[in-house]
């Protein structure tokens, strides 16, 4: 197997399943390593999510789309509550470990693959902070106004992210300066995973602030509903079509 460029997401949730690995790494293009005990997440109950998860959650209605699966916690919950979901991530391994769990629609896919393939959208579903897969504020509008294309008038996205400037290490606000000299984002980053000897491509992601969610729907077709916060900086967001 080509070591690089390979699914080391994929291969990080199966290590959690075999060998009860907890330690995820990120690269950032800068050179800093993140590692945290952050795997089991991907695999809690409902019960076992954060509080702003489980208060958003419940705006999801009609066929959901859960757009970075992972291995399925939040798409087997809402099969569970009667709903029709499909579960997309860019992983393989992933997709194959929800499959696996029970979920019924999952499918490999990158969150620039959502189409009309897919049927009509009711809700798109982003957890895990996974407001940042838009990646920069370009392609996020773009993908914002095709969404809207997708969905009904009472379409919904449900999303989470985390302001990236509570952390105030160094090298964070190094980033975030560099970030915006470059016209970027302050939150925007580009990073890749970690297993061992497997190294997974690199891909921008966006931690981005309130203020920063507002400004990137603007003129999208789309508007912030309100806010629900959480812990650390972390926080949902429902946005609706205007």
């Amino acid at each position: 197997m080509n070591k690089r460029n390979a699914d080391a997401y994929g291969a990080l949730l199966w290590a959690h399943i075999k060998d009860g690995e907890e330690i995820e790494i990120v690269e950032r293009d800068d050179g800093t390593i993140d590692a945290h005990e952050g795997v089991w997440h991907y695999f809690t109950e409902y019960d076992d999510w954060f509080e702003e998860e489980k208060e958003a959650v419940a705006y999801a209605s009609g066929h959901v789309l859960d757009i970075g699966c992972a291995a399925g916690r939040v798409c087997i919950y809402l099969q569970e509550e009667g709903h029709k979901v499909t579960g997309i991530d860019n992983s393989q391994g992933a997709v194959e470990l929800a499959r696996g769990y029970g979920v019924k629609r999952a499918y490999c896919r990158s969150v620039t693959q959502i189409d009309a393939r897919m049927g009509r959208i009711d809700t798109f579903l982003m957890f895990g902070h996974n407001f940042g897969l838009f990646g920069n504020e370009r392609r996020a509008r773009w993908l914002l106004r095709r969404f809207k294309n997708l969905c009904g008038d009472d379409g919904l996205i449900v999303a989470t992210s985390r302001d990236s400037t509570i952390s105030d290490l160094p090298a964070d606000a190094a980033y975030r300066k560099r970030n915006i000299r470059e016209g970027k984002l302050p939150g925007q980053m580009r990073v890749r995973i970690r297993y061992r000897d497997i190294v997974g491509p690199w891909f921008d992601f966006i931690f981005a602030s309130k203020q920063d969610v507002t400004r990137i729907v603007e003129g999208t077709g789309w508007q912030v509903s309100h806010f629900i916060d959480g812990e650390a900086g972390s926080f949902a967001v429902i946005l609706e079509k205007n």
